[in-house]
């Protein structure tokens, strides 16, 4: 007797004859380096959860060479609250925090946050000799000159960054950024972003006479007429003082890098 069974089944029995076969082929589930708890563990003996947030959840990602535990806590009740933390779970290094909690509605009327810089920033520096004490050396911050500490009627906070620095060479793609809160000095965000690929020496670069010439031979400024875009309002007096001006521009399909 001849059984006529549909093309799509046979495929499914010959895939699973193979798999039974060949188990070794069959995709095998990568387990993290850093355990849940272990990610858990180290969030809570580096990081302040508000003692509010009690409803934990947690989800673990892995893509090509990224694998991240997501970590979150939420306050169950009125008014809210969260906290978020992500955990590299190959190294156990805290790649990202925030939190945020409900505003106590102030008094009407502008203030000055009640967290000097100063202070604020010994928090962000305290944070970054826990988290990454043999990555400091490596961490130049940058200045905070051009912050501007407002006056406000709601909440303010502070933004300190950190770039990475190889051998005396500066990556900006790399570094750290952290938030303290202006209100009470509270750590509200963190980001680190390190790559882990091998960086190439800098003795083989270029001296900066030759990336000048590189620079001079491949004509990356255009001369171009420029008119300074108005401010708003436009008054009468700042059309005046408008101008066209002759200048010269990048205008290179590598963005000037060499």
């Amino acid at each position: 007797m001849r059984l006529n069974w549909p093309p799509y089944l046979l495929y499914i029995l010959i895939a699973l004859l193979l798999l039974a076969l060949f188990p070794a082929c069959a995709p095998t589930e990568v387990v993290p380096a850093v355990s849940l708890e272990q990610a858990i563990r180290t969030v809570k003996v580096n990081l302040t959860i508000p003692k509010e947030c009690t409803r934990f959840t947690s989800s673990y990602t892995s893509e090509q060479d990224r694998q991240v535990w997501s970590l979150k806590w939420n306050a169950p009740e009125e008014p809210g609250g969260s906290f978020n933390a992500q955990v590299d779970a190959q190294t156990g290094d805290i790649l990202n925090m925030n939190t945020w909690k409900p505003e106590k509605r102030p008094e009407p009327g502008l203030r000055i946050p009640a967290v000097s810089e100063a202070k604020a920033r010994q928090v962000a520096d305290e944070l970054l000799r826990r988290l990454l004490p043999k990555r400091l050396p490596n961490l130049q911050p940058i200045s905070t000159e051009d912050q501007l500490i407002p006056l406000y009627d709601g909440s303010f906070t502070y933004t300190f960054r950190w770039q990475r620095k190889v051998n005396g060479v500066l990556f900006p793609g790399n570094g750290v950024t952290v938030g303290v809160r202006g209100d009470d000095g509270q750590v509200a965000s963190y980001n680190l972003d390190w790559t882990k690929d091998s960086l190439p020496a800098a003795a083989g670069a270029i001296s900066p006479a030759k990336a000048r010439q590189a620079f001079e031979r491949a004509g990356m400024l255009e001369l171009q007429y420029f008119l300074s875009p108005s401010p708003r309002p436009v008054t009468a007096e700042d059309e005046q003082k408008r101008r066209v001006q002759l200048v010269y521009r990048l205008y290179h399909l590598s963005g000037g890098v060499i």
